[in-house]
């Protein structure tokens, strides 16, 4: 058992004390040290699974180095997607095996893996329609035109997706359903 299953395990424990206890003092005492944890090792909430829940860590694969400069975007759009879906996502630089992982739960990993998939063709596909419709007006670089559409399109998925995730949380508040 790693250090961080070891963290994450005394998390849940603690989550798991704070919410069947009866006293007061006792759930406090608990919430503090929850606190605490996550501070001192940079979780959050989402990364902390249910008393005997376990994460997964899914590997697949990525076309090209998502680390070069030139693909970088889909890291940076697996991070976005990640984040979005209360998951981790990892990049390795190993174009003959998965290269891209996502760690969280069983169903959220799934969900990240899928998206990311669906927007990485989505992206290439729209921004061949860009082009074709800019080089039509301009003489210019198409590395740099795409690299431009690809940062901008994984920035308007994060504004989209924190966007969403602010809404559920708030609704979830809002009707008494959200956890911490």
């Amino acid at each position: 058992m790693s250090d961080l299953d070891k963290i994450l395990a005394r998390l849940a424990n603690l989550k798991d004390l704070a919410q069947r206890t009866d006293s007061a003092g006792e759930a406090a005492a608990a919430a503090a040290g929850i606190q605490r944890l996550l501070f001192t090792y940079n979780l959050t909430m989402a990364d902390v699974p249910e008393k005997g829940e376990e994460f997964v860590d899914e590997g697949f694969h990525v076309e090209g180095d998502p680390r070069a400069s030139q693909q970088r975007w889909k890291s940076w759009l697996l991070g976005v997607v990640a984040r979005a879906n209360f998951c981790r996502g990892i990049n390795r630089h190993r174009a003959w095996e998965d290269n891209a992982h996502v760690v969280g739960r069983p169903a959220n990993v799934r969900v990240v893996i899928e998206t990311y998939k669906y927007l990485e063709a989505n992206a290439k596909r729209q921004c061949l329609q860009a082009w074709k419709l800019y080089e039509r007006d301009h003489y210019g670089g198409r590395a740099i035109f795409y690299r431009g559409f690809f940062v901008e399109y994984v920035r308007v998925v994060n504004d989209r997706l924190q966007s969403q995730v602010k809404e559920s949380t708030q609704e979830a508040g809002a009707n008494g359903n959200c956890q911490w």
